[in-house]
């Protein structure tokens, strides 16, 4: 049931998010260091997918699985937000997105993000950052990753969060970037 519930509340605002995702312009988009779509080049067709929710959104998931799951709930009352954008990668684009991820790590190590997990093997280039809030909590979670050089993803998690809760939200947001990732970690 809980599940269910997860998978509607995201569906709906995969739903809503492929209903408000128009043509990017980089004018528009440059000062976000979060923002990929920053890196594509404007009137190209490019493959991409944006989730936002909100803290309203996560809110209402939260009182949706209140009475199947408290434990849950209590791990989505505690967030402000979650982002997760996907580019499909081409010729074309893959050396400006990459570029912009590269760019964006470099941020996150200035503004005092821990850099926790780099991988680098293969074909794979993933990077996780944390920023902490105190010794017991996690203030923001931020996953980069370029799979097979054909699809970067990018998932940040604001709000108060502690670490034992990571796979947890991962798991009840169905974040797939999230779990592959907690998949990955565990096999090495």
């Amino acid at each position: 049931m809980m599940k269910t519930l997860c998978y509607l509340t995201l569906g709906s605002s995969l739903l809503l998010s492929q209903a408000l995702v128009t043509p990017v312009h980089a004018a528009d988009t440059t000062a976000d260091p979060f923002n990929l779509t920053a890196a594509l080049e404007p009137g190209a067709s490019h493959e991409f997918v944006e989730v936002r929710l909100g803290r309203n959104l996560i809110r209402m998931a939260a009182q949706l699985v209140e009475s199947s799951d408290t434990q849950v709930a209590e791990i989505l009352r505690g967030l402000e937000q979650v982002q997760v954008n996907v580019i499909g990668l081409n010729d074309d684009n893959r050396d400006p997105v990459v570029q912009r991820l590269d760019a964006l790590r470099a941020h996150l190590d200035r503004e005092q993000w821990e850099r926790v997990v780099t991988v680098r093997q293969d074909n794979e280039n993933v990077c996780v950052h944390l920023k902490s809030q105190g010794e017991d909590n996690v203030e923001g979670l931020v996953v980069s990753v370029v799979e097979n050089g054909r699809e970067a993803i990018l998932v940040r998690i604001t709000g108060n969060i502690r670490p034992t809760q990571i796979c947890e939200v991962a798991e009840a947001l169905d974040l797939k970037p999230l779990k592959k990732l907690r998949d990955k970690l565990e096999s090495h």
